[in-house]
């Protein structure tokens, strides 16, 4: 893609009207990112940089100077996309007495001149089929880090030819992550000629300016080494495999395959995960008593359905995968949404066990290491949320702002699974063989002690006759 001028470089910064006063309330390494002219430009930064106020700035700017159109911010997670944005549009609105309208149900921020910024989550449901209707002045990628492979389908064949229109802008904004995969990490290992590439820490943020001696503290309390992967990722901008950071020990190389083995009996368990403004997943997981592995099998999720889609999707997998067991874990939802599942549209299911989550995540983790759990190729949604799913600053619990839903379903399918079941089969040695006759001679002697012990246990019995 051939950088353009951007209409960015239209605002003077002398004009004395809240654009002006918002860039010049940005620090250099911002400045620099808010006003460069690229059409296709990343912001990688570490935690608290300041990386999405300079998006927030961009996509207002960029709003405020195309009227009638479309500012378009794209996030994780519907959740993750409110927490991260919303709370930053509201406070610039208050610092600079911007005329935004906030409409709190569909997350758009309004601009008299008919413009909006829309915020949208990658969890929601046909999310790229929505994307596909409207133009875009801008389009904010946030937590790209994050995204999986699918992230180059959006951009390539949804964003970037609804930006044609306002000769829009493509933005992608992350810290580095914990696996050196995904198109985030290749666009800012190798920008080439597409991108344009901004790099800034914490230490750039002048409204930190203790953030130095505050890092310094923090290594020193946990004991971290300069080459520590959490202290290179989080503090020093650097990407570094980091698996240590991961919930789960998926490896795509070792834990995905083609096909299910042959010439096995197979049962099935269907895991599902409700939820309704965060999306509901559906994971089958098979296991076999003739197969020391279980197998994810196949795996889907929705946003925004209601009970009834819940049942349907539920129903017409119980009967394709003529599912033995089925578990529901209805979340905030509470309890009787099981019951109703049961008692309104018949489908025989059981609340999903969640206590000892960690612990059954450490049992999944030991089948990932000796090959004893796999994902077909089809799973592959499944293997990308096991690739990013991270722990939170503790590092004994999941992250909350991201998504676990998928991950969820097939550990409650899991649970039920009974692959650990399996015990090899002795094999019978060929009949005249040196392993035949010693087979033979021990199962003699083992039948003519165990006929000793029954006449030595018997003897007061036959002494009283």
């Amino acid at each position: 893609m051939r950088r353009q001028k951007s209409k960015l470089q239209l605002v003077s910064p002398t004009r004395q009207d809240w654009k002006s006063a918002v860039i010049h309330s940005l620090f250099a390494q911002q400045k620099a990112f808010v006003l460069s002219p690229s059409k296709a430009k990343i912001a990688q930064c570490t935690r608290r940089a300041g990386k999405t106020e300079a998006a927030c700035v961009c996509l207002l700017l960029a709003a405020a100077l195309n009227p009638n159109s479309t500012a378009l911010y794209l996030a994780l997670t519907r959740k993750s996309a409110k927490n991260l944005l919303w709370p930053k549009l509201k406070k610039l609105k208050a610092q600079y007495n911007i005329p935004l309208e906030f409409n709190e149900s569909d997350l758009t921020a309004m601009l008299p001149n008919g413009a909006k910024i829309m915020l949208y989550g990658a969890d929601q449901e046909n999310v790229v089929e929505r994307l596909r209707g409207d133009a875009y002045c801008i389009c904010v990628v946030d937590e790209a880090a994050s995204f999986g492979e699918h992230l180059d389908y959006v951009i390539e064949d949804v964003i970037e030819p609804a930006l044609l229109d306002y000769n829009g802008a493509l933005i992608m904004v992350g810290s580095p992550g914990p696996t050196l995969t995904g198109p985030f990490y290749r666009a800012c290992i190798d920008p080439g000629e597409h991108w344009e590439l901004h790099k800034w820490s914490v230490l750039d943020n002048t409204y930190l300016p203790h953030a130095r001696e505050w890092i310094i503290e923090l290594k020193n309390r946990r004991r971290w080494t300069d080459d520590n992967p959490t202290y290179l990722r989080e503090y020093c901008n650097v990407w570094t495999e980091d698996p240590d950071a991961l919930i789960y020990k998926f490896v795509p190389g070792r834990d995905y395959t083609d096909e299910l083995p042959g010439a096995c009996e197979w049962h099935h368990v269907l895991g599902v995960d409700l939820g309704y403004s965060d999306s509901a997943a559906w994971t089958v997981v098979a296991w076999s008593e003739d197969c020391p592995s279980g197998y994810a099998v196949h795996t889907e999720k929705h946003a925004g359905w209601i009970p009834s889609q819940w049942a349907g999707l539920t129903l017409a997998l119980q009967s394709r995968w003529k599912t033995d067991d089925t578990v529901i874990d209805c979340g905030g939802l509470g309890k009787a949404i099981v019951e109703e599942f049961r008692q309104r549209w018949g489908i025989p299911c059981e609340a999903a066990e969640k206590s000892e989550k960690m612990a059954f995540i450490e049992l999944v983790n030991g089948d990932f290491r000796e090959e004893r759990f796999k994902l077909l190729r089809q799973c592959e949604p499944l293997g990308a949320q096991y690739r990013a799913l991270c722990k939170d600053k503790s590092g004994n619990k999941e992250h909350p702002d991201m998504p676990n839903d998928l991950c969820d379903s097939a550990l409650y399918a899991y649970r039920k699974a009974r692959h650990y079941f399996y015990r090899e089969k002795d094999i019978e040695p060929m009949y005249g063989s040196a392993e035949y006759w010693k087979k033979t001679e021990r199962e003699m002697i083992e039948k003519i002690e165990r006929s000793m012990r029954q006449d030595n246990s018997n003897w007061l019995e036959r002494a009283l006759a």
